[in-house]
């Protein structure tokens, strides 16, 4: 199965076996439930069209929860464990991102969307989450393992 958000089907063609998914739906696939939440696309400008977007909730029992917003920062979870946290795009600035880390108040985060940083507005990304929010950011870049 391939899940995507409802409005790339109308745009790309994709395999049969496509389902569309729209905020608030829930699959399982397994022992593993996933929860789309969001909806829209983050602002990009103003003058651009909102476009759909999704992020999606995963839980599995006795495993923590894990939140990865899509390109949202609207896409807050409740109850979540670990959070995929926007570092930089075309449509998030610092103080949003800082934001979103304090709205969904994981105790460990990752950083995603970094591929356009270097080494120092990571870095700095790093530190403004790390020290205005409660989330422990995990830095995978060294290939440490880690645990939860």
């Amino acid at each position: 199965m391939v899940a995507v958000e409802s409005s790339v089907v109308d745009i790309v063609d994709l395999p049969d076996r496509t389902r569309r998914l729209g905020p608030g739906e829930t699959i399982d696939i397994g022992s593993l439930t996933v929860e789309t939440i969001g909806g829209q696309h983050a602002v990009i400008h103003r003058d651009y069209p909102r476009i759909g977007n999704v992020g999606f909730v995963f839980r599995a029992e006795s495993e923590p929860s894990v939140l990865h917003p899509g390109d949202s920062l609207d896409a807050v979870a409740e109850g979540i464990d670990i959070a995929l946290i926007p570092a930089f795009g075309p449509w998030a600035a610092t103080r949003e991102t800082i934001d979103f880390a304090r709205a969904v108040a994981a105790p460990r985060g990752f950083l995603i969307h970094d591929g356009l940083l270097n080494e120092r507005g990571l870095g700095l990304i790093d530190k403004h989450v790390s020290a205005l929010s409660s989330t422990q950011l995990i830095d995978v870049r060294d290939t440490r393992p880690w645990a939860v």
